[in-house]
This record gives structure tokens, sequence and C-alpha cells, in this order.
């Protein structure tokens, strides 16, 4: 006997790789002949971005740049820096690729150190580690629906999404920026940072529209017209950034979800007047688009004409994710350990770890750490650079999270204050935006075919016998199951009422059998 089966596809989004790299910083820089010659080393930093990156069969691979950045200062007690880029290639194996694949590269300082050879010669050292996931549509497929044989389903609805969209770009932005005359001209760009402050989306077409705000710091030294050594200006941009992407078959009825974070970005004074400063950035945009539907899984079967077989697989289908959106404010003292400050010229946070923490009541945490960091004058007139760590931490999750929830969260500083609370130290507060999301599974045990039993069946139903058999409900009986033994329908037992209670006695119309020449119930 052949049975009429209805199958639909399920998709699922699940990691395929997850793995890291290390690449090794190694420079030996010599200054050019236009530079001054260092006295002292304020500070030195290393931004790591991902600058390209592709999936091409069973490998991912990435380009990676890392920009180093120095300030110095010189015998005259004047500000300086210079910056070096290094590019670097790495990959990643892929043992499945699945349906569209895409990959999160997040590259991270281990450390970064820089020592003073000679007054026109820096060794830098540092490391980097860029942690990779790569994730990719995993489709299954199940029983829905079936015809013909007397063959009966159990059912259960789910939530489930169809299959998704996804489109990642890099947008370059370019902005002239005016000092005003309020500020004096810029000579030299100490320290630049953005962090996109809004992100809007809308849906056009088969397209998506993302537009928002890149709010921009920025701490420069000063040009003098007298030639006097003039102490380190700050200046805050607001800059918008729009762009549409084509992710074709999007629709008003995906749940839409766009990421935007900022790769690289410098600023350089133009050479006319200093007023004016060319800044560049490079976003990357990332937006994922999902439809979400109730379907109909069959988890269980039988035949009221025959004995039946089917098998059944572990299905894994994501809820739709929980987004998360909080701030967590951190506050640290940063001293200097040498003598008095003067005066302060900058302050500002930077986020150098976040991860999240699956706590024993099934919450789901964000545990990260934050540096802040001041410029500040001391009492001899000499710049330097103090900072302390600030960890956070933050729920991002309530509870009831299964083990294989998978948390997405980034934090990013998006204001930082500062007061001179005592001679030699300073007290740092920042703001950090914790976003991204939380996406949980649910496993579902769903039929993926059904088959006559070559088994003989010692239960086959004899036509046109039928008997009443008078039977009382346990308490919290499954009306299924007691279907299932009778080789009989639910509709049958009761009798077509909706539902039934608790040790109600109810009739069962059955068909008797026979087995070994006796009459048997």
């Amino acid at each position: 006997m052949s049975f009429e089966l209805c199958t639909q596809k399920l998709c699922s989004r699940e990691i395929v790789c997850r793995t890291s790299a290390q690449h090794g910083i190694e420079l030996d820089h010599v200054l050019p002949d236009y530079c001054p010659e260092m006295f002292r080393i304020i500070r030195c930093t290393a931004q790591p971005s991902v600058i390209s990156s592709s999936i091409n069969a069973d490998r991912l691979s990435y380009e990676m740049c890392v920009s180093l950045r120095m300030i110095y200062c010189t015998r005259d007690n004047e500000l300086r820096t210079f910056e070096r880029k290094l590019n670097y290639s790495g990959g990643a194996a892929l043992e499945n690729t699945g349906k569209y694949p895409a990959a999160r590269i997040i590259p991270t300082v281990d450390y970064i150190n820089c020592r003073a050879v000679t007054g026109r010669r820096a060794e830098i050292h540092g490391s980097v580690t860029v942690s990779i996931t790569v994730t990719a549509e995993v489709e299954k497929e199940a029983v829905c629906d079936a015809k013909g044989g007397g063959l009966l389903l159990r059912r259960r609805e789910l939530t489930a999404p169809s299959s998704g969209l996804y489109a990642e770009k890099r947008v370059s932005v370019s902005e002239e920026l005016d000092l005003g005359e309020a500020k004096p001209p810029a000579a030299d760009i100490l320290r630049v940072s953005a962090i996109p402050v809004s992100c809007d989306k809308k849906v056009i077409s088969d397209k998506v529209a993302v537009k928002g705000e890149l709010k921009i710091s920025m701490l420069y030294t000063p040009r003098s017209e007298s030639g006097d050594i003039m102490p380190p200006e700050t200046m805050q941009f607001s800059v918008p950034f729009s762009h549409i992407m084509d992710m074709e078959g999007l629709s008003e009825e995906h749940e839409l979800t766009a990421r935007v974070s900022v790769i690289s970005c410098e600023a350089v004074p133009q050479t006319e007047n200093g007023r004016i400063i060319s800044f560049n950035a490079m976003l990357l945009i990332c937006c994922r688009a999902v439809r979400y539907r109730t379907v109909s899984v069959a988890t269980d079967e039988f035949s009221t004409e025959c004995a039946t077989v089917h098998t059944s697989e572990t299905l894994k289908l994501p809820a739709v994710p929980a987004a998360v959106n909080c701030t967590v404010g951190v506050k640290c003292t940063a001293e200097h350990r040498e003598g008095a400050i003067s005066a302060v010229y900058d302050a500002w946070c930077e986020v150098v770890s976040c991860d999240t923490v699956r706590n024993d009541d099934g919450t789901i945490s964000v545990s990260g750490k934050a540096v802040c960091c001041c410029m500040a004058a001391a009492a001899g007139g000499e710049t330097v650079i103090c900072s302390a760590d600030a960890p956070f931490r933050v729920e991002a999750a309530a509870s009831g999270c299964s083990s294989e929830a998978i948390a997405d969260i980034t934090a990013v500083p998006v204001s930082c204050s500062y007061e001179l609370s005592s001679d030699d130290s300073v007290t740092i507060k920042a703001e950090i935006l914790i976003s991204g999301e939380v996406a949980d599974f649910e496993r579902v045990e769903a039929m993926t075919s059904v088959s006559q039993s070559d088994e003989p069946d010692n239960n086959a139903a004899v036509k046109n016998d039928t008997a009443v058999k008078l039977y009382f409900a346990g308490k919290g009986e499954d009306l299924w199951e007691t279907a299932k033994r009778c080789r009989t329908s639910p509709d049958a037992i009761v009798g077509g009422h909706d539902s039934y209670t608790d040790k109600l006695r109810i009739c069962l119309y059955i068909t008797k059998y026979i087995r070994n020449g006796e009459l048997q119930w």
C-alpha cells in the first residue's frame, strides 16, 4: 500500500564554522626626513579592519589592514604622529558551506608595544586575533500532510522562517569638515573616531535603503602662525550616510535587520589653510531579512488499515530573534603616577573585548572590558596619556534560553565625559551601547517518510464487523495514543465532540479483530 505524502522545506540558519586566526605585527619604522625626531613616545595604537572577504567553494578568504599610529613628542614638546598600514591575508577551510553562506569576521588587538631605538627609528611589535563565524542556511524536509491507506497524522504547529535574504556591502563615506573660525587651523590629527549613532532602513521593491549618521570625534594639534606650540584641540562633527542595497525577493512581509559598523576612518588636514579636514570612512552594512510563517509538521502517524513504519529527524528550527538594545555606564579613575595634572585636553573610551556569557539560570549576559583614556598636561608641561580599565556586564536575554541560543552582540562607546578629581587623577565616565540579537532554537522530532510495514499485521481489521467497547480514560491520558492503540481515529473516539475531560467515560467504536481463532479486544 502506498501513501501520498506532502512535504515542505524548512530553513534554519546555523553556524557551519567557528574558528580564529592570529597575525603578528612586526614593524621597524624610520621617520621620513620631513618629520622631526622623536624625543618621547606617548602612545601607539593599532586599528585592524577587514577590507574584503569572500567564500568560494569550501574556503573563506579575507584581506585585513592594520593601521598603526604613533603619537610622539619632539624635544620642543611638540606633538606629532606618524601612521603606517600593514596588509594581511587569511582564510579558513569550510566543511559545509550550505546555502547563502555569510561570514562575520571580527579582528581584535591582543597587544601592541612600541620602542624608540633612535630619534628617527622605532620598533613596533603586536598581535591581532581574527574571530571568524560563518553561518549558512540548512534545509530539511518534513511531512506536513498525507492521503490514502487510512493514514492519520499527528501534527504540531510551529513558527518557522522561510528562506532568508542576506546582503552586505562596504561603503565609502567622504566629507570635507570645516573647523570654523572659532577653532585654530589643524597641523596634525592625533586621534579620530567615528561611531554610527542612528540607522534607519526602508524596503523599496527588492531593495533596502539604509541611512544614518556618524558621530565623529577628533583631537588635533593646532597650527600656530607665530610658531608657538599650542595645546591640542577637540572637535565633533556629524556626517550623514545613506546607501541602497539590492535584495531580490524582499517585501514588507520580511523581518528586516540592518547593522552598520565602521571598518576604518581617517582625517587629514588640507595643506592650504588647515581649516578644512578631509574625512574618509569605510562602513560595513549588513542586512538580513527573514519571513516567518506558521507551519504544520507531522510528528507521529498510524493507519487504520495496515501496519506502518516511519522515519523521523530532529529539526532545529530558529525562533524569532530577540532584539538587544540597551546602554551600560562605566566609570573609572585614570591616574598620572609621576606627578600632578595641570589640564585635560581630551578623554575617550575604547571597547577592547565583548563576550557573551551563559548563566546557570538560562539568562545570557554581555561581559566585556573598556579602556578609558585621557590626554593631559602634566605639571612640568609635558603631554601624557593616562588610562584605566573599566569592566562592564549587562543582561542581554531573559531566562529560558536553550543551550543552543546564539548571541550576536556588539558594544560601542557612544559618549564620554571627564573631570579632574584630584591633582593627579581624572574621573572618566562613558556610556556604552549594547546592540544585537539573541537567536534561540527549538528542536522538533518531525516525520520525513512513511511506508507500509513488512512485518505481519496481527491487528488487521475485519471490515463490517464492529462492536462497542466501554473504556475509562485515565488521568492525563493522551487521546492520540489511545486512538493509535485501538487503531481508530481520535474523532471517532470523541464522537464528534471538540474535547473530553480526564476520567470521562467514553465509548470507543473500534473494529473487532481475530487472532489465533479467538475473539479478542
